[in-house]
């Protein structure tokens, strides 16, 4: 096996509830999807997110059995402050990995209320400290139509001009007092692009039967498989050692031998789970996998691999942390096998920093495992 040591950053630690409330959201996410198909022919294009953003804000300023029934309707597993740090936390979360420059995303709120109207200061606070949601003064009651081209150019910026006329003309009237707005903005590249010129017309099968024919994307190549997929199928089929089934990238969809097949047995008591459930901060995962590998579990993860890597051949097999703007050279799956707190690592590319602590991993790639 090679022993490498992986540089990490470390960060601040945080509540964790991310696992629960992303349920939470998916059910709430596949429920409006099935209410809005239900209304709507055609094709469906929603952002769950964004309701349950702009409803969570509304659910702050809500009290009794309105309280209640949004709670039950967004499929909060915890009430009151509990939810809002969680929505707090995915939108920083979100927010940054949009400052990290590799995708275009942004997530935008805002509270639009009547000029002198009386908000009370906690639900304010509320709104700013958990969703970013300052408040902007309008004055829906001398001019409401203005008040709503202001909204609709701050929609159109936010989402960089994709959004144009959220608010159609006559919504909103003298009697508004608030309105809440969120906006989402993503772009992002395929990891692996496809060619124009692979884009072919094909048949396409419809749930009734017919046929349309549509241009359809082509890509071949080995894409990998999600570690989980890979561990289920260890359950279910094992691993056998390198020496009955040679790594042959020529033989990549060639059927195993029934000798092969019985290793499963070894892996049929394996249990696995998920550390890094949707929404949980690099800190909190960043403890888990240490606290897992103190108790002697081991960790496997998806492992990106930056061109510094090769800095590893001549420094004892210590691989930095990446710069900003380094690019990918590929990917490996790793086994964390054991983590230093005060090991430095320091990165050779121009004005890159050291840093401290690292953890020991694995690799099982080629003959050598």
């Amino acid at each position: 096996m090679l022993s490498l040591f992986l540089a990490v950053a470390a960060l601040a630690p945080a509540p964790v509830r991310a696992d629960a409330f992303a349920q939470g959201n998916a059910e709430f996410a596949l429920d409006i999807y099935g209410r809005v198909a239900a209304e709507k022919k055609g094709n469906v294009f929603c952002s769950p997110y964004s309701i349950s953003s702009a409803l969570a804000m509304t659910y702050a300023g809500a009290a009794g059995e309105t309280a209640r029934q949004m709670v039950r309707a967004l499929r909060l597993p915890e009430p009151g402050a509990a939810a809002h740090e969680a929505f707090g936390r995915l939108t920083r979360a979100f927010n940054a990995e949009g400052k990290e420059g590799r995708i275009g995303l942004v997530v935008a709120n805002a509270l639009w209320g009547q000029r002198g109207f009386a908000f009370k200061k906690e639900f304010l606070d509320l709104t700013s400290s958990r969703y970013g949601a300052g408040l902007h003064e309008l004055d829906f009651q001398a001019d409401p139509d203005s008040a709503r081209k202001t909204i609709n150019a701050w929609v159109e910026k936010a989402t960089r001009g994709k959004i144009k006329g959220l608010v159609p003309v006559g919504l909103l009237e003298r009697r508004t007092r608030l309105v809440l707005t969120n906006a989402v903005f993503f772009k992002g590249r395929w990891a692996a692009a496809f060619q124009k010129g692979q884009t072919k017309s094909e048949p396409f099968f419809l749930g009734d039967g017919g046929k349309v024919d549509v241009p359809l994307m082509h890509q071949t190549g080995d894409s990998g498989t999600f570690l989980r997929s890979m561990m289920g199928a260890m359950v279910l089929f094992g691993v056998p050692p390198e020496e009955y089934w040679p790594y042959d990238i020529t033989k990549f969809d060639d059927e195993p031998t029934p000798f092969c097949y019985a290793f499963g047995q070894n892996y049929q008591a394996l249990s696995y789970f998920r550390l890094d459930p949707p929404g949980t901060t690099p800190a909190d995962l960043l403890a888990s996998i240490k606290k897992n590998i103190a108790s002697g579990i081991p960790v496997m993860f998806g492992f990106t691999v930056y061109q510094s890597i090769a800095q590893s051949n001549t420094n004892g097999g210590k691989i930095p942390f990446p710069e900003k703007n380094e690019k990918i050279d590929g990917g490996h799956a790793v086994v964390a096998a054991g983590y230093d707190d005060t090991v430095k690592i320091k990165n050779k590319t121009t004005g890159a920093k050291e840093t401290t602590g690292a953890i020991m991993i694995r690799n099982s790639w080629g003959d050598s495992w």
